[in-house]
């Protein structure tokens, strides 16, 4: 579906949407600092995963964070507030440093973030 809930009419309009697609046109220093969360049972860990595995495989920095729990309110709510951490701390680096967005080299287990 596209983004405001549309089926893709064509192939071409889905690649157009595919993240694991546009991750690899998009340059390099115009993409937005890339987070993934996901809960070990949610039905898109494995695509969480994968993706995760194409963004290592093409030196793409990104931060990567999984736990016990599913896509449900409860996993939601004990993890958004690491989520806005880590983005409030890319947002603060980006100010302090005054230049173009920084590209975070970080990926995570089970228990949060950890430099590679």
């Amino acid at each position: 579906r596209t983004p405001k809930g549309q089926i893709f009419a064509t192939q071409a309009e889905c690649d157009a949407h595919d993240p694991f697609k546009l991750v690899l046109k998009v340059d390099r220093d115009k993409l937005p600092h890339i987070y993934l969360d996901c809960g070990t049972d949610d039905r898109l860990i494995e695509a969480s995963q994968k993706f995760a595995r194409l963004l290592m495989e093409h030196n793409i920095p990104f931060t990567y964070s999984q736990s016990r729990g599913g896509h449900v309110p409860p996993y939601w709510a004990r993890e958004v507030e690491h989520s806005m951490a880590v983005q409030y701390g890319m947002l603060q680096r980006n100010l302090a440093q005054g230049s173009p967005p920084e590209k975070p080299a970080t990926a995570a287990g089970s228990t949060g973030t950890a430099q590679p």
